[in-house]
């Protein structure tokens, strides 16, 4: 995915929207519209500034107005580098507007982000993204909207990044600050007593070397594209993974690497379920 993409398709999630001083400009918004989501956050180093909200209009009926109405407030539309569907930007003076226009489940979507840019200074498709940014920065806290499985404990002294589940299967991600070595001997130790049978466990050092001899290559072409993180690589040779299986046939993964964002920071703990 490209940089200009990644800059919208991240405003979908996360993107968010606030008053500022020197950001007075207000966006009058199409009637339907209800807001659903705000907050701040930096890209690139960038104070953004965003809203997203829901609508009763379409699609089409709605990036209308907004193009009509940027126009009569004395914006002018900015050629996108990549042409993405749904997608506009708009600047007057220092003043930048994206907006991204979409629709989900027959509901009609927008997302309004506003930002400053100086005479000469890149814009958001021209930075490098990074984990300084609160918009990758991990959580300190359980992510909100997310639970445990009943099925299998949470490691200990860690923080719920994600939790994803979709027709009896789970993914979640936990960040802990307990080693490796202590991880997986708590699962170890813990899962026979739900019911659990460790049938396989290995360190994927192994797996890597072997995987990067038989296609003969020096190294795995991997790498994040955000910048301040560990070396990808070595993060997955790394990892160590448990299965465990229960008689009902349910079976779990976990995979237990280095913290990809700063290995002092400790361990990620991935859980992948998948129940019967």
């Amino acid at each position: 995915m490209k940089k200009l993409t990644l800059v919208f398709f991240l405003s979908f999630l996360l993107i968010t929207a606030a008053k500022a001083e020197d950001l007075t400009f207000e966006l009058p918004l199409p009637a339907g519209s209800t807001l659903t989501e705000q907050k701040d956050f930096t890209y690139g180093g960038k104070e953004i500034h965003a809203a997203v909200y829901q609508s009763r209009q379409k699609k089409a009926a709605l990036v209308e107005y907004f193009i009509s109405t940027l126009k009569q407030s004395g914006f002018e539309q900015v050629p996108l580098k990549e042409q993405v569907p749904g997608l506009f930007k708009f600047s007057k003076g220092s003043l930048r507007i994206n907006l991204a226009v979409w629709e989900e489940s027959g509901q009609a979507k927008f997302t309004i982000g506003k930002y400053l840019l100086a005479a000469g200074e890149a814009d958001l498709e021209d930075r490098t993204p990074s984990f300084k940014d609160s918009l990758f920065a991990p959580p300190k806290e359980d992510a909100a909207g997310t639970t445990d499985l009943a099925a299998v404990p949470r490691p200990p002294k860690s923080v719920r990044w994600s939790n994803y589940s979709i027709s009896g299967s789970s993914l979640l991600v936990y960040a802990s600050r307990q080693s490796i070595a202590e991880l997986s001997g708590f699962y170890r130790t813990k899962m026979p007593y739900l019911g659990w049978s460790l049938v396989n466990e290995f360190s994927s050092a192994d797996v890597v070397r072997d995987y990067k001899a038989y296609l003969g290559k020096k190294d795995l072409g991997l790498s994040l594209p955000i910048e301040g993180g560990e070396n990808l690589e070595e993060i997955v040779a790394s990892a160590y993974v448990l299965d465990f299986l229960k008689a009902d046939k349910a079976r779990v993964r976990i995979t237990i690497f280095p913290n990809f964002t700063d290995k002092k920071q400790g361990n990620i703990v991935q859980i992948s379920y998948y129940g019967r």
